[in-house]
């Protein structure tokens, strides 16, 4: 600044507030080279990851699979839905429930550790003459699976020994049939068509 009194070039000095903004910039370029530095880390190592011979390959030979498999036309499967149900008095209340309006039951007992039980769903429950066949039913599933009161009590009051079983209930609430172990769709069908006796 010039000083006209002594006619000469005068250096203003800095006011106080001058240097805390100058570390605040000096903080703030520290914060962003720290930033660079790591955005650039961190895009070197999704570039080495995407760069493994490994990996590319898997994922080229994942799209030409893809492209040139059959397998790759997606097909629905339709299957049997089911109601699940807890406990001697829900099964029985939904007996009674079906019997009231003409219904019959499909009762399927089941876990998640019995393989025939699996095998039902994949196989049986999944066939188109099945399906039809079973369209009009209460289809009503009880999962057995935890070893607890619960299953104990349905086990004895419906007679269970051993998984799957499945029961099939008449419009009238009577039991027409019980279905143990595994059978395949035809036998199923034929199954569930008989009378009580």
């Amino acid at each position: 600044m010039f000083n006209s009194k002594t006619k000469s070039l005068t250096k203003r000095k800095p006011t106080s507030h001058a240097t805390p903004n100058v570390k605040v910039q000096e903080e703030q370029n520290d914060n962003c080279r720290f930033n660079k530095t790591a955005a650039i880390a961190l895009g070197f190592g999704l570039l080495v990851v995407y760069m493994t011979p490994g990996y590319l390959e898997s994922m080229y030979l994942k799209t030409l699979h893809k492209e040139r498999s059959p397998s790759a036309i997606v097909e629905t499967v339709s299957t049997l839905t089911f109601k699940d149900v807890v406990g001697v008095k829900g099964i029985r209340e939904e007996i009674r429930r079906s019997a009231a309006i003409g219904q019959p039951v499909l009762l399927d007992f089941y876990a998640s550790w019995c393989s025939f039980c699996e095998a039902y769903k994949r196989k049986t429950f999944t066939d188109k003459k099945v399906i039809s066949e079973l369209d009009h039913y209460n289809r009503i599933r009880v999962d057995l699976s935890d070893a607890n009161d619960i299953s104990r009590e349905v086990f004895e009051a419906f007679g269970i020994i051993g998984l799957p079983v499945i029961d099939f209930y008449n419009e009238e609430g009577v039991r027409n049939e019980r279905v143990t172990g595994f059978v395949g769709p035809e036998e199923f069908v034929e199954r569930s068509r008989r009378k009580a006796t």
